[in-house]
């Protein structure tokens, strides 16, 4: 089974070339329907609808289908709806825009919503949905390749009142930093190669504190990622590819005991995660294309050896 699905993409590519259309010479519109799950658990995976809007008509060219948006460089305005069924149909709202300068310095920001989903049979006191922010800014060096920073926020708060009337004070906060860099190369012989490199540093707290009595629980976690990747389009509708990811997390976490102390815990490790790719654009009409993907990830310590499969619909107009 895993050896048919990664083989697939190759045979759509050997079987449908004679029946596929010509994508559209230029576009300003674009939406996708996607679906992303791993073979083992393949009903908790993620339904995603996006749009975006380009300012400035976007070409198609001979470079591969799906990059036609990173090597637009354009302004845009775009929207997200995802929903998690792995975390009982959690619901993600995510607005976003970039304003790209004359000078090719570029700006963004982003907004999100997260509606997560309560369990009518373990009830919880706490209002659980999150909201959050984003901005970047970077600069489009050539006319193939960025380099930009970023930091995403996401949080909560909330309290709520105790049987004996006493108040709790519940507070999340999930920041992340980080920096990228993409460059895409045109070959001769083939169609081109997509390389990036990125480092992420996360920041995860947590607390529930009762300040009548002095009692707090907190979590932490700090977390580093360093992440290494390139995709060879062998034709603009067909990649292969190869990723290479190190990711450590520094957790703390402290809480109180019926006698009055405190109980501790705290957890640093690292994990390499290796990974296989290879993805498939099938032009179906001049505006409607299908695209498949199949991503088989190794580790170190057998905690994310998986088969990840992806299959959208892509409307350009």
């Amino acid at each position: 089974m895993k050896k048919q699905l990664l083989t697939l993409p190759l045979l759509l590519g050997l079987t449908t070339q004679a029946f596929a259309g010509e994508a559209v010479n230029t576009f300003q519109h674009e939406a996708n329907v996607s679906f992303g799950t791993d073979t083992d658990h393949f009903e908790d995976g993620v339904w995603n609808l996006d749009y975006r809007f380009y300012f400035k008509p976007v070409e198609n060219s001979n470079a591969p289908h799906a990059l036609a948006g990173f090597l637009a460089q354009s302004s845009y305005l775009g929207g997200m709806y995802a929903q998690e069924n792995a975390y009982d149909d959690t619901v993600r709202y995510t607005v976003d825009g970039r304003y790209v300068m004359d000078s090719k310095w570029f700006i963004g920001a982003n907004y999100l919503y997260l509606d997560v989903a309560q369990d009518d049979l373990i009830a919880s006191v706490i209002d659980e949905d999150q909201t959050g922010y984003g901005i970047n800014f970077g600069y489009y060096f050539n006319d193939s390749s960025e380099v930009a920073i970023y930091y995403q926020y996401q949080g909560n708060s909330d309290s709520w009142s105790l049987s004996t009337e006493e108040v709790v004070n519940y507070d999340l906060d999930n920041s992340l930093y980080g920096a990228h860099i993409r460059t895409y190369f045109p070959l001769q012989s083939t169609t081109g190669l997509d390389l990036k490199a990125q480092i992420e540093y996360g920041k995860l707290e947590s607390s529930s504190v009762i300040p009548s009595q002095s009692i707090e629980s907190r979590y932490e976690n700090d977390t580093t990622h360093v992440s290494l990747s390139a995709d060879w389009y062998v034709t603009p509708a067909w990649s292969v590819g190869a990723g290479y990811s190190w990711f450590n997390s520094d957790a703390k976490a402290q809480w109180p005991t019926l006698e009055n102390s405190v109980d501790t815990y705290s957890y640093d490790d690292s994990i390499n995660l290796f990974s296989l790719s290879t993805k498939y654009w099938w032009q179906i009409s001049n505006n409607f294309a299908a695209n498949f993907a199949g991503v088989k990830r190794f580790s170190d310590e057998d905690l994310a050896d998986e088969f990840l499969i992806g299959i959208g619909v892509n409307a350009r107009f």
